[in-house]
């Protein structure tokens, strides 16, 4: 039984972007550019903010434990502070 090789005396070998040679400039000298959306950064900013504050929510837990946390004032409190941010 023969075997013979199915990739040639050559076989493929994936190559490093930084050994590869630049791409030819465009003919109208015109150049490629990047916008990044506001939308696009604002997901960079969220994504660096932990999810859980792991020390608010011992806070609120012994407040609501001490029953000395007040619902109504904060939800105005967070709305307030919303409404301040959407300008």
């Amino acid at each position: 039984m023969d075997i013979n090789r199915v990739d040639g005396p050559f076989p493929l070998r994936p190559q490093r972007a930084s050994a590869l040679p630049p791409p030819p400039a465009l003919s109208d000298g015109s150049t490629d550019r990047v916008q990044i959306s506001p939308q696009a950064r604002l997901k960079a900013q969220l994504r660096g903010v932990p999810d859980i504050r792991v020390d608010r929510v011992a806070a609120i837990r012994k407040a609501i434990e001490n029953g000395t946390y007040d619902e109504s004032q904060r939800l105005g409190a967070a709305i307030d502070r919303l409404m301040d941010e959407m300008g």
